[in-house]
């Protein structure tokens, strides 16, 4: 795979005087926003007990309006044009922090609201922080406010939330949405009210994902939903070929085209002819598809569109093979037809053992990489011959894997088959599809030498067992084999076509497998050590990577390098060292976010955003897989998080503070332009503070209701059934399921008979209970108001939901590790106002005792 945007020769890599500390503040400072954000969401989630109530909301609060107050500062001083990264970063984190802080609110008083609901609102009051502070606080908006549309989607119709988006109604409301989000911030680009372009890409994803998943599962007929998606293809690819040249948005739209006429192919063959038939023809169809769609998008390159961007990649690559989005495309395609060819080989007639597919698939890869080694050869032959060459990988693999999956030997041979294939093929598509098998081969093979020892038992039933029973020491190989060959391919185009492919597949299959991998936090690396070296080393691995990753990219005369740049002093290369590794050090529990780490601090070094944009999304991934981790408190993990955070803080102060410096000695009148520079646009000022007002005017509102709910409330005891899962932003929690519920779903006409229909009621009243002679509330009847009523009876509102009936709330939010406590409830006490809303106040046991 080609970075398109990497330099065209070594000299082009971090060119000035104080050019690697600017992106190191930036990664710095983006690093600091996602784990002070993270650290604050397993605040809230802990549910800490030993914190008053007052001060969990006091607290949220003060952050929300400390971040606030540290934008409008920023803003002060910040030019009429773009905001200055700090004022997004204070934002942004702020966004977050509100968010924490409505979650919060519900889990405090136990409100029970839609899950859609707090979404919204969080989307709805990040809206003057979006206008103020540009992309990052509106992308944020947008992917929230998506959040809130799904679960809204689920909540407000009755079905549930698989099938709502399993039908075309929930995709279309959906890429309706985020196709009118893409307009808004196209005029926004196309004005100058914003330079992320990346944004269109996001929303363009979005919006063809969104209807592109309602095409492939609705009927196969022609009606209103497939007369819409080819006349939303045609017209993205009229604007963004004519209008506006982005060719990554051109590959998206090609990429939704190719999936959904595969799928109309596939009805449409498997109805007519034979599977064996039906599945080479369809592997010829995407082929022939992806070959089309290379030669348009690099066609465009020369077409003068009516607006362009600067930055805009070029068609080809400096090495002259496609630029990345169409090695993507056709390595997709390529795979894709060979895994096709690869069943139909399964299924032939004279093949009676998997064994006997070995020959014939060496033959078959070794001839595909012959034909790639010939100059001049078109693309669609070019595409046939990566087919099957990797449809004869695939057998030869299938056929000595057979029965021996668990002999690391026969992963060795499947690793050295690769590697030889690799090595033969002139091809940077095939070249990188093998190197993903050759990392998958390496974690096969790892399992497989541990699978056949007795280490086995004793590291699975250990404290440090998740290191060794996930992939953390194959893929810490991985890793660092990825960094070494993104290293080398630095030092010229040779060495670009022979080693970035290797590097794009170790990096991927790297980051896909440290996702199950765990590790153990600094203090218990000696254990570790002690249990098994190999792990303990591995660890030690994964945290030196990105250190390593910082120390080349701040050391000058290393390969890459400008001659004279980095010429800041030892004292800041070291410091700068110092402080990924405490970064790395803090994150041993997560190694993940060090492999991400790395993949960004490389992605900068290298001038290849794509490798940046493996990164973040890495590194976002990983953060919230290691929320859900449940073997490391979340307290834990906030401790961890913020200390990390902090670090991340020091280190962009400490980088943009010395880039600044360098920056006023290369240009001395640079302060004086400084001083000069206007004071901040007094509108985003007032928006700033007009989102902070809203969003402490809404959290106090809503407090000061449920407080006089609890006040001034008639308590009201319902019978229930628990269950606990997790729930993200808010802790762990337990279902509850009412009695009044279930009475409720099976509701009948007053003197009906037991096998008499169900009554529907509406999706939206309110329950009269009345208490018995053991002070349960037990259902009278279902009205549509909160009155009429007699004087022993209590109205409670009740919601239906996704064909679920809440009442109040579906779960009781508690502190983390209080699981076993709250087993014995089995009733759900309340408080109830006049008008009906109920607040669940606490659980009690089976004689009424509060847990």
């Amino acid at each position: 795979m080609t970075d398109t945007a990497s330099p065209a020769d070594p000299s082009d890599v971090f060119p000035g005087v104080a050019d690697w500390r600017r992106p190191v503040a930036r990664l710095a400072l983006g690093l600091a926003v996602a784990l002070l954000g993270s650290a604050l969401v397993c605040a809230v989630a802990a549910n800490w007990p030993a914190m008053p109530v007052w001060a969990r909301l006091a607290g949220a609060q003060a952050i929300v309006v400390l971040c606030g107050l540290i934008a409008l500062a920023l803003g002060r001083r910040d030019g009429a044009g773009q905001p200055r990264p700090a004022l997004v970063a204070a934002l942004v984190l702020g966004g977050i922090a509100l968010g924490a802080l409505l979650a919060l609110i519900g889990q405090t008083y136990q409100t029970g609201a839609d899950t859609w609901q707090l979404f919204a609102w969080w989307a709805v009051l990040l809206v003057p922080w979006g206008l103020a502070g540009g992309a990052a606080p509106w992308m944020l908006c947008l992917l929230v406010g998506n959040v809130a549309l799904m679960f809204g989607l689920a909540e407000l119709t009755p079905l549930a939330w698989m099938t709502v988006f399993d039908t075309p109604l929930g995709g279309m409301v959906a890429g309706a949405c985020n196709l009118i989000a893409l307009a808004i911030w196209e005029i926004m680009l196309m004005r100058g009210a914003t330079r992320a372009k990346w944004g269109v890409r996001v929303l363009a994803a979005l919006t063809l994902a969104s209807l592109g998943f309602s095409v492939m599962i609705s009927p196969m007929k022609l009606d209103l939903l497939h007369v819409v998606f080819v006349w939303l293809l045609i017209s993205l690819s009229f604007w963004f070929y004519r209008v506006r040249n982005d060719r990554v948005v051109l590959a998206m739209v090609a990429a939704a085209f190719m999936t959904v006429s595969l799928r109309w192919a596939g009805d449409w063959l498997f109805d007519g002819i034979d599977g064996l038939i039906a599945l080479p023809v369809m592997a010829g169809l995407i082929l022939t598809e992806a070959w089309l769609v290379a030669r348009l998008l690099q066609a465009g390159h020369g077409k003068t569109p009516a607006r362009t961007d600067a930055a805009q990649p070029p068609a080809v690559a400096a090495d002259g093979s496609p630029p990345w989005y169409v090695q993507v495309l056709l390595a997709g395609a390529a795979w894709l037809a060979a895994l096709m060819l690869l069943v139909t080989t399964a299924f032939l007639r004279g093949i009676d053992e998997p064994s006997d597919l070995l020959w014939p698939g060496i033959v078959l890869a070794l001839a595909g990489a012959g034909v790639l080694r010939l100059k001049r050869l078109p693309v669609f032959p070019r595409q046939m011959a990566i087919a099957l060459s990797l449809t004869g990988l695939g057998m030869a693999a299938v056929a000595v894997l057979e029965d021996a999956a668990s002999d690391a030997r026969v992963w060795a041979v499947c690793f050295g088959f690769a590697a030889i294939l690799y090595a033969l093929a002139a091809e940077r598509v095939l070249r990188l599809l093998t190197g993903i098998g050759m990392g998958v081969a390496v974690i096969g093979g790892s399992l497989a030498v541990h699978q056949q020892s007795d280490l086995l038992l004793r590291i699975l039933f250990s404290p440090a067992g998740d290191v060794f029973q996930t992939s953390l020491m194959p893929t810490a190989i991985l890793a660092w084999g990825a960094a070494l060959a993104f290293l080398a391919a630095a030092t010229g185009p040779a060495a670009r076509q022979r080693w970035t492919p290797l590097a794009w597949a170790w990096a991927l299959v790297a980051q896909a497998g440290v996702w199950l991998a765990g590790g153990v936090p600094l203090t218990g690396w000696p254990a570790l050590w002690s249990l098994y070296t190999p792990a303990a080393l591995a660890l030690a691995a994964t945290v030196l990577l990105p250190v390593f990753c910082m120390a080349w990219a701040s050391a000058p005369g290393l390969p890459g390098h400008a001659p004279g740049a980095s010429r800041a002093g030892p004292g800041w290369r070291l410091g700068a060292c110092v402080g990924v590794l405490g970064l790395s050090l803090l994150w041993m529990p997560s190694p993940g976010v060090a492999f991400a780490l790395a993949w960004l601090l490389l992605g900068q070094a290298l001038r290849r955003p794509l490798l940046t944009g493996l990164g973040v999304l890495g590194g976002l991934g990983y953060l919230l897989r290691y929320y859900y981790q449940l073997q490391v408190p979340l307290l834990d993990k906030s401790l961890w998080l913020a200390l990390a955070g902090g670090l991340a803080w020091v280190l962009y102060v400490a980088a943009a503070w010395g880039a600044r410096a360098a920056r006023r000695r290369a240009e001395p009148d640079a302060p004086a332009r400084q001083a000069a520079a206007p004071r901040g646009p007094a509108w985003r000022l007032a928006v700033i503070t007009l989102g902070l007002a809203a969003a402490l005017g809404v959290a106090n509102t809503s407090v000061w209701r449920n407080e006089r709910i609890l006040a001034q409330g008639q308590v009201l005891r319902l019978a229930l059934a628990p269950v606990d899962p997790r729930s993200l932003m808010q802790g762990d929690y337990m279902a509850l399921n009412f009695e009044v519920a279930d009475q409720l779903r099976q509701l009948r006409p007053p003197g009906a008979p037991a096998d008499a229909p169900v009554v529907e009621v509406p999706a939206d009243g309110y329950l009269v209970l009345r208490h018995d002679e053991q002070g349960v509330a037990r259902l009278q009847r279902v009205q549509g108001e909160p009155r009429p009523r007699a004087q022993d009876e209590i109205a409670l509102r009740y919601r239906k939901r996704a064909g679920q009936v809440h009442i109040v709330t579906n779960a009781y939010f508690f502190a983390e590790g209080q699981a076993e406590r709250y087993e014995a409830a089995r009733f759900g006490e309340f408080r109830v106002n006049d008008g009906g809303t109920g607040l669940l106040l606490r659980l009690l046991d089976a004689e009424g005792q509060p847990l």
